[in-house]
């Protein structure tokens, strides 16, 4: 025959999930709310294939925080290159959208989009469209 001894034993473990103090601070003022509010711009490309580029869409004097898609499609026979600004230091993103072709794009904080028509000088016009879809958050 055995013998065991059974102690009751407790173990308080303390978890925190961040690194902030356990009490919470009372603030005086209220927290503030965020609101999201969304644009979209649509538009038509139509420029002559020369290998110029042409801005299509360009921000001035807005400093919010912004999350962005653009769609571009090709419906012409010559190739686009889309060159996109984004970011408070102006990086840059370039895409080729081949002819009959569509591109998405999701861009944080953009500045501006450019399109340049690329390929053959015979071919007249370089057409399609775009759609831009900017949500802004915005403290009310």
């Amino acid at each position: 025959m055995r013998a065991f001894n059974l102690v009751k034993q407790k173990t308080i473990v303390n978890v925190t999930t961040c690194c902030r103090p356990l009490r919470k601070k009372k603030r005086n003022c209220e927290k503030k709310r965020r609101v999201l509010r969304c644009e979209k711009i649509c538009g038509r490309i139509f420029q002559t294939c020369n290998g110029t580029s042409h801005v299509y869409f360009r921000v001035v004097g807005i400093r919010r925080p912004s999350l962005s898609v653009l769609k571009i499609e090709n419906s012409s026979d010559c190739r686009m290159r889309a060159i996109i600004s984004f970011g408070s230091r102006g990086k840059t993103i370039e895409q080729v959208v081949d002819p009959f072709q569509e591109a998405a794009f999701i861009v944080n904080n953009i500045k501006s989009f450019k399109i340049r028509s690329i390929g053959a000088e015979d071919i007249t016009e370089c057409t399609g469209k775009f759609e831009l879809k900017i949500r802004l958050k915005s403290a009310v």
